[in-house]
C-alpha cells in the first residue's frame, strides 16, 4: 500500500512533466513582445486544435536561432480539456531545442515527492508503471520504453534533496549536469512555486525543460531559457 501511494504522489508530483489544472491567466501579451525584443527573441502567439482531443491550445511561443545555428523554443501553453466555455484549462510552460539529441537512451530529472522515503524502492513494477505514464504525459504517443530506465544517485547533495534522477545510462546524466547546469536548474527552482518546479527530459528527440502551469514574468522566461541553454552547451562540451 505504502508503495502505491508513493507512485500516486509521484505522479502527481514529478516536475513539469504533468499538466495540471489551475484558474485560467490572464497573459500580459505586451510584456511578452516587450521581453522577446529586449532578449533578441522573436514572440508569436497562435491557436490551435488540442492534439490531445477536443478542445484548442492558446500558444505563446518565444523562441531563438534557427535550424542552422541551434534554435529553441519557449511555449506557454493553455489548452481546453474539453469543447466550451465549461472546459477546464491544462497549462505547461515549456522550452525545447531539437539541436542536441541522444543517439539513443534517456534521462529523465524530476522534482522528489517532499515525503518520499529516501531508501524507497525505485525499481518496482509499480515505478516502472508511473514512470511511462510520466513520459506519455511529457512526450505523448512518441514516448519511447520506460522499462530500463533506473534511479542514479549523481549530482549535489542539493540537487538530490529536491530531485531524481532516471536514466538508461548513467553516463548521460553525468555530463548534462554540469555545476553550471545545476545551478541554473537549483536557481529556476528556488524562484517557482513548488507545484511549478522544472522537469527535463534528454532523449532521441531533443531536449525539453517541462514546467506545470502558466510561467508569464520576465525573471523566470529568463531562468527557464538560461536553464535549458546551460544543458544545451554542456551536452555540447563533453
Amino acid at each position: 500500500m505504502q508503495a502505491l501511494i508513493m507512485v500516486v504522489v509521484i505522479l502527481a508530483v514529478l516536475g513539469g512533466v504533468l499538466w495540471f489544472t489551475q484558474r485560467r491567466q490572464k497573459i500580459n501579451e505586451s510584456a511578452l513582445a516587450q521581453l522577446a525584443q529586449s532578449q533578441g527573441w522573436q514572440y508569436q502567439k497562435s491557436y490551435e486544435l488540442s492534439q490531445l482531443g477536443s478542445g484548442n491550445v492558446l500558444r505563446y511561443r518565444l523562441s531563438q536561432g534557427s535550424r542552422e545555428d541551434g534554435a529553441w523554443s519557449l511555449d506557454i501553453e493553455s489548452g481546453s480539456a474539453g469543447s466550451g466555455a465549461g472546459g477546464s484549462p491544462l497549462q505547461n510552460t515549456t522550452w525545447r531545442s531539437e539541436d542536441v539529441k541522444l543517439p539513443e537512451g534517456l534521462v529523465l530529472i524530476g522534482p522528489r515527492p517532499k515525503d518520499m522515503p529516501v531508501n524507497f524502492d525505485l525499481g518496482s513494477i509499480l515505478m516502472q508503471a508511473a514512470l511511462k505514464v510520466l513520459l506519455h504525459m511529457s512526450l505523448g504517443n512518441e514516448a519511447p520504453d520506460a522499462a530500463h530506465l533506473h534511479e542514479v544517485k549523481q549530482g549535489s547533495p542539493d540537487l538530490l534533496r529536491q530531485y531524481l534522477v532516471f536514466t538508461t545510462d548513467e553516463g548521460l546524466p553525468r555530463r548534462l549536469m554540469t555545476a553550471d547546469a545545476e545551478r541554473a536548474l537549483l536557481d529556476l527552482t528556488q524562484s517557482l512555486k513548488e507545484k511549478q518546479r522544472p522537469a527535463v527530459v534528454f532523449w532521441t528527440q531533443g531536449l525539453q525543460v517541462k514546467c506545470a502551469g502558466l510561467i508569464t514574468d520576465a525573471p523566470n522566461l529568463k531562468r527557464i531559457a538560461t536553464l535549458g541553454g546551460a544543458l544545451k552547451t554542456a551536452w555540447s562540451d563533453n
